[in-house]
């Protein structure tokens, strides 16, 4: 059986739920909620590229430094192999 990974959307609704149970809840409340939720997630995708780019650097520096070939665009080339293997492992 396959693990379940919920998505962003579901993640927020379960967040906002948790808010909407209090009854005391004013409009400007849920409205924080929200923006709570999206400074979140703003700030986990830039962690997320950020730590990409920085292993794609170390990477790259590594295959240089062994002399690895490339072809006439090196550092294109390599960046989208990089991005397709993030891609791969996170079963995207």
């Amino acid at each position: 059986m396959a693990e379940f990974t919920p998505t962003t959307d579901e993640i927020e609704a379960r967040w906002m739920e948790g808010f909407e149970g209090d009854a005391g809840a004013s409009k400007a409340d849920r409205l924080e909620r929200y923006d709570q939720f999206q400074r979140w997630l703003a700030e986990h995708d830039a962690k997320v590229r950020a730590d990409a780019l920085r292993e794609a650097h170390a990477d790259l520096q590594a295959y240089t430094d062994a002399g690895a070939p490339f072809g006439h665009r090196p550092v294109e080339d390599f960046l989208l192999s990089r991005a397709d293997h993030i891609e791969k492992e996170a079963g995207l």
